[in-house]
């Protein structure tokens, strides 16, 4: 096993983008060798650049998710959230609760239209009831909050899965 470089992100993103039964593209490595404060930046770039294919794009800080809409307005246009081309996959903090962060990311992909796939944390017995019933009640209520918090900012956003 070894640390993922620059180079294997390239190559992952051409693969990626050269298999026809993929659709998306989801940053598959983190290359050690740019350092952390400028790696967002750089995986972004390379995933945009080689590859034509929608991205799913973490979306976790404020700072990160206002460059992101940045660089995608530079890329594709004012207009770019015409159509599906950042996928995020969005994450509650458990037990019940949606962090600021979240909830800004949220609420910026369902104003664009962009997918969101709204994913519960909870953990049994760590986060969350420790019985099958409870954990799964407390999944399901966190998932429903964030599924209504889209559709309250946008009625009709698109909701790929839920998890």
């Amino acid at each position: 096993m070894r640390r993922a470089m620059i180079a294997d992100l390239q190559k992952a993103v051409q693969l990626v983008q050269a298999l026809p039964n993929l659709d998306i593209v989801s940053p598959p490595v983190e290359p050690a060798d740019v350092q952390a404060e400028r790696r967002h930046r750089t995986v972004l770039f390379h995933c945009l650049t080689l590859t034509n294919k929608p991205l799913i794009w973490p979306a976790a800080e404020e700072e990160q998710l206002r460059e992101s809409l940045d660089i995608a307005a530079i890329m594709w246009g004012p207009d770019w959230h015409q159509e599906a081309r950042l996928f995020s996959v969005l994450n509650s903090s458990s037990p019940l609760c949606f962090d600021k962060a979240t909830c800004a990311a949220i609420t910026s992909f369902a104003r664009l239209g962009q997918p969101i796939c709204v994913t519960s944390c909870a953990m049994a017995g760590i986060t969350g009831p420790i019985t099958l019933a409870g954990i799964l009640a407390l999944q399901h209520a966190e998932v429903l909050a964030g599924l209504t918090l889209v559709q309250a900012v946008r009625e009709g956003a698109p909701l790929p899965c839920t998890v």
